[in-house]
């Protein structure tokens, strides 16, 4: 009988993979975004934009909302629409306030788009 010796590299991706400090625990009901750190809330960058908009009153899943930075805040700042369009879509599809869309697209470009910072007022 063989016994399964982890190797040297394989402890250490173990090692790797464990976060430290969490932030917040990472909960989807899926659990496919935990340890995916493009959506993972216990990334600082990604712990702190949650805060800072969760201070607002908005709600939703991590990943989603991290999401909305990424994939539309930030490259629709990147091709040219301006901060006040981004806004109006924010408050028309998202439903935030005037405050909570101002506040997330600030947050947005604060953590993960800061190039974009010359297009906010």
């Amino acid at each position: 009988m063989k016994i399964a010796v982890p190797t040297i590299a394989a402890v250490s991706a173990a090692l790797i993979m464990v976060p430290i400090g969490h932030a917040e625990p990472c909960a989807s009901p899926s659990g496919n975004d935990c340890g995916n750190p493009y959506f993972d809330p216990n990334v600082p960058n990604n712990a702190q934009f949650l805060a800072a908009v969760r201070a607002t009153g908005i709600s939703g899943a991590a990943h989603g909302l991290i999401s909305g930075a990424l994939n539309t805040v930030c490259p629709g700042l990147d091709g040219g629409q301006p901060y006040q369009y981004v806004i109006a879509d924010l408050e028309k599809y998202s439903g935030y306030n005037r405050w909570q869309a101002d506040t997330y697209v600030a947050q947005a470009v604060s953590h993960y788009c800061p190039n974009d910072a010359a297009r906010l007022p």
